[in-house]
């Protein structure tokens, strides 16, 4: 199994190389495989039983975790933020008058 997911990814480095000849020949740009493509090339390669890759466990998530996280706004996040301490200070005081009554 090794050596078949070796053979793949040499025939997808040479091909890379060969495209980035032919777009220019001056280039130094890396053909060296993403980790993500590599994973993808094993994945596609391993067999698999009960969603998992024999020999391999479980696949983690598609998304790596330095995956930047989505952008929100500072000023939405702090109308959130009041908005959950005015419902907590709601909820502190119900509590309080029920204690009390």
């Amino acid at each position: 199994m090794l050596s078949l997911i070796e053979i793949q990814k040499e025939d997808e480095e040479t091909r890379l190389s060969q495209l980035q000849t032919d777009m220019d020949a001056t280039s130094t740009a890396s053909t060296n495989l993403s980790r993500i493509r590599i994973n993808e090339i094993v994945e596609s390669l391993v067999p698999k039983k009960k969603g998992r890759l024999v020999g391999l466990g479980r696949r983690a998530r598609s998304v790596p975790p330095s995956a930047p996280q989505p952008y929100v706004d500072p000023e939405v996040l702090m109308d959130q933020l009041k908005d959950k301490d005015d419902r907590i200070a709601a909820l502190e005081q119900k509590m309080a008058d029920q204690e009390a009554g």
